[in-house]
Formats: C-alpha cells, sequence, structure tokens
C-alpha cells in the first residue's frame, strides 16, 4: 500500500513538473516508482483509426471480450467510463480503438472513482481535458480516486486546468501502472 501510494505522488509531482515547465514531454512510466523516468521527446504518434467525440453522446458500453473486459469501441462509450466511474463497481475495460474527446471539459467530482482495470491496448486518448471545479481544493484532478490498473495507453493532446498548478489524473491512487505515455498541451 506504501509503494502503491509513493507511486501515485512520484506519478503527481512529475505531472506539476511537466506542466511547470510549459515543456511538451513523454513521460513513460513502467513497474515501479524507481523506473518512473521523465523524458522530452516527440509527440506522441498515434497509428490507425480515430472515433471523434461529439462532446454530448454518452454509451454504455456492452460488448465484451473472452476474457471478460468490457471493450470500449467509440468515444462515446469511453466518455461513459469516465462520466459514470463510481466506488464500488470495479470493472475491466479494454479499449478498441483510438478516442478523440475534442478536449471536452472534463470537470473533478467527488464521486468519479475508478476500480478495475484501464487498458488501452496500445490506443491513444487524444484531448482528454480535465479539472477546474473552483468548489474544490483538488481542481487539477480527473478521478477523485483511481484504485487498480493503468495500462498500455497513450494521452496525446491531454490539457489539466487548476487554479494552483498542480494537476493529476487522480487525488488518491493506488494500483499498476505500466507502459504509460502522455503528452500535455498549453
Amino acid at each position: 500500500m506504501k509503494h502503491a501510494r509513493n507511486l501515485g505522488r512520484v506519478l503527481s509531482l512529475l505531472l506539476v513538473l511537466t506542466m511547470l515547465a510549459g515543456v511538451v514531454a513523454s513521460m513513460a512510466v513502467t513497474g515501479s516508482a524507481a523506473e518512473a523516468t521523465q523524458a522530452t521527446a516527440p509527440e506522441i504518434v498515434v497509428k490507425g483509426e480515430v472515433d471523434v467525440w461529439d462532446k454530448t453522446t454518452q454509451t454504455e458500453p456492452t460488448q465484451v471480450a473472452d476474457d471478460g473486459a468490457i471493450l470500449i469501441t467509440s468515444a462515446a462509450e469511453f466518455a461513459w467510463v469516465l462520466q459514470n466511474s463510481v466506488e464500488g463497481v470495479s470493472k475491466n475495460y479494454r479499449l478498441t480503438t483510438n478516442v478523440d474527446l475534442q478536449r471536452y471539459h472534463f470537470v473533478y467530482s467527488a464521486t468519479r472513482i475508478f476500480e478495475g482495470e484501464l487498458d488501452g491496448a496500445g490506443h491513444a486518448v487524444i484531448g482528454l481535458r480535465f479539472g477546474g471545479a473552483s468548489e474544490y481544493a483538488n481542481d487539477g484532478v480527473l478521478f477523485k480516486k483511481f484504485t487498480g490498473t493503468l495500462k498500455d495507453i497513450n494521452f496525446s493532446n491531454a490539457y489539466g486546468i487548476s487554479r494552483n498548478g498542480k494537476v493529476s489524473f487522480a487525488e488518491t491512487f493506488s494500483g499498476n501502472v505500466s507502459d504509460v505515455h502522455i503528452n500535455y498541451t498549453d
């Protein structure tokens, strides 16, 4: 548990440093906190088709893989997962396509808690924009809590909004992170 807390802190610190430097960076996070690295790199190259979200439609994913993972086949389904993740509901999701969220503003919610696995299967989430709720102290956060696994996913053109300059994927993070790449924009 202590290792997971430290990993969350290291990830948050790396995210903040990247944003403050104003440098487009790629962060490769693999395994343990000791292996976390940050390096300036070219923009993430998105391969394959991209499903572009209309910023309105949210559709609950219904397709299930043989291994039980719920398949996210569109940007509307990914938006639904972001908006409908709640405590006590553990699900494993897998992206089957690249999704573009059009920099839609996902405002921090104290009830947005992810439990389970989010497997990008090598796909990209483009234009994820989050944070910025004035009534919360932790306004630069996407999830209140993330418990589980985040793996094999690329976040391209990501953008966190915060009054205090601190941005993080989750206020509390416990679990595993592997092969995650993040590219920020101003």
